[in-house]
């Protein structure tokens, strides 16, 4: 992870204007309807440029953004000057559960490939801690062959997830798929929200 980290510090400027020639808010279209009304508040993990920290505090929200490759959170900042950043990292999010606070959005946007299966699942188990009753998590998966090879990346499923979600008690609400906002033929991607298990007691 370290070394991915230090690529995305490395490219800072680049992936900055990259990702914020994108709208967050079409990015994002086919899942937010399944956002929570705000004011709340917001968890962005490995936000980078800071472009969908942005979007959720244009909507309302009070945003923590996580990010681990300094240069990126660094530029990224500037930026977003109502959000608060945080040098963190999955899976621990040491510095995120120190705030011991809860969050009714948690967003982790084009990370998860980053990860290997068991950091996916000591992610989950950290997660779920920081996720209100009814709050909701989303988490985008990227689908296609890697493209950058400085940036190591791992495949990911619908159903791998699914089963982690599931062990955490985290319930399935819906499975969006898109296209790649960057022309990128051959990578497409899937949001899915979850949020806790809620059972006939509320």
């Amino acid at each position: 992870m370290d070394k991915i980290i230090a690529v995305y510090s490395k490219y800072a400027q680049r992936f900055i204007e990259e990702y914020t020639q994108l709208d967050a808010a079409t990015v994002h279209s086919s899942w937010s309807e399944c956002l929570p009304l705000p004011p709340g508040k917001a968890l962005d993990i490995g936000a980078g440029s800071g472009r969908d920290a942005a979007w959720l505090d244009h909507m309302g929200y009070k945003v923590t953004a996580v990010e681990p490759a300094c240069r990126l959170r660094e530029l990224a900042e500037i930026k977003t000057p109502k959000v608060s950043w945080l040098d963190d990292r999955l899976p621990d999010l040491k510095k995120v559960r120190e705030l011991q606070t809860k969050f009714d959005v948690i967003l982790i946007s084009a990370v998860w490939m980053h990860l290997t299966s068991r950091e996916r699942e000591l992610s989950l188990g950290h997660i779920v801690q920081l996720l209100n009753k009814q709050g909701r998590l989303i988490i985008t998966l990227r689908f296609g062959p890697n493209l950058n090879r400085e940036r190591k990346m791992y495949p990911v499923s619908v159903k791998e997830l699914k089963q982690q979600a599931l062990q955490h008690a985290l319930t399935f609400l819906k499975s969006s798929s898109s296209r790649d906002y960057l022309q990128r033929s051959q990578v497409s991607w899937e949001a899915i929200v979850l949020t806790h298990e809620v059972n006939q007691y509320g």
